[in-house]
């Protein structure tokens, strides 16, 4: 991070030297800063996650850094249908079926001499939060760097630390979620061996992330959402038709 939907990430970026303009990647990169920082960077999702054309609607989103972990805050706007009764009103239940912010990160890795790091694309967190305020939390497996063969570790609820909350306001919603380093860098599942060193694991200097941030819009009242009655965004495109969101090598880079 500066001093994380697709992204690297980077702590104390001023110590490390690393940030967005050195790297040569195709992929879109966020720049992190501290919280304490009073305007923070914002980051669109306006694109169909197929990287097609322009979505109906847009998200706007700041991501930054503190102590204890990252936190995520997300304005979802043109909202086109909230339903009265959503199926999915509680923690882990399928909330990337219908209206959705999904946030997905991999485990850090460290940049060296200023060069592109190898995260682990095969395994990251994957953190989903609707209008009703459920959240889906879980470590990722994902074998065959493609949304084939993707594996589900869920993180059992009330157990994560993780906190958030949503607000709907008229055609707009909003969201904000505090994720903390323990589940940040050890995604549910993945293996335990980690791919910074233990003094830069503790002083934060030259993480760096792999990301994305998606969003999903329903254009009509449905219960499962599909690509002819919703709208699947995507910050970092994966370029799947129909959509698809665990393209690991399309994330993009927090830094």
């Amino acid at each position: 991070f500066l001093g994380v939907v697709v992204t690297m990430l980077c702590l104390l970026q001023s110590t490390s030297g690393l940030n967005c303009s050195s790297l040569s990647v195709d992929q879109p990169c966020y720049e992190v800063h501290n919280c304490d920082v009073s305007k923070l960077p914002t980051l669109v999702i306006e694109q169909l996650s197929s990287g097609a054309a322009h979505g109906k609607s847009t998200a706007e989103a700041t991501l930054c850094y503190n102590d204890n972990g990252v936190s995520l805050r997300v304005t979802a706007n043109q909202q086109m249908f909230y339903p009265k009764q959503n199926a999915f009103d509680s923690c882990n239940d399928a909330v990337f079926n219908a209206d959705v912010v999904e946030f997905f990160m991999t485990s850090p890795a460290v940049s060296v001499d200023g060069g592109i790091p190898e995260n682990n694309l095969h395994c990251y967190n994957e953190l989903d939060v609707n209008p009703a305020n459920a959240i889906f939390e879980s470590g990722i497996v994902n074998p065959n760097l493609n949304h084939t063969g993707v594996q589900n570790v869920l993180i059992p609820c009330g157990t994560s630390g993780i906190s958030h909350l949503t607000a709907v306001d008229g055609n707009s919603w909003k969201m904000s979620m505090d994720v903390p380093y323990s589940v940040l860098d050890h995604p549910a599942g993945c293996p335990s061996k980690s791919l910074v060193s233990e003094a830069s694991m503790k002083s934060k200097v030259g993480r760096v992330y792999r990301g994305n941030l998606y969003r999903i819009n329903e254009l009509t009242g449905t219960t499962t959402c599909s690509s002819s009655l919703c709208e699947y965004l995507a910050w970092s495109a994966t370029g799947c038709t129909p959509p698809a969101f665990h393209e690991p090598t399309k994330f993009g880079y927090f830094i």
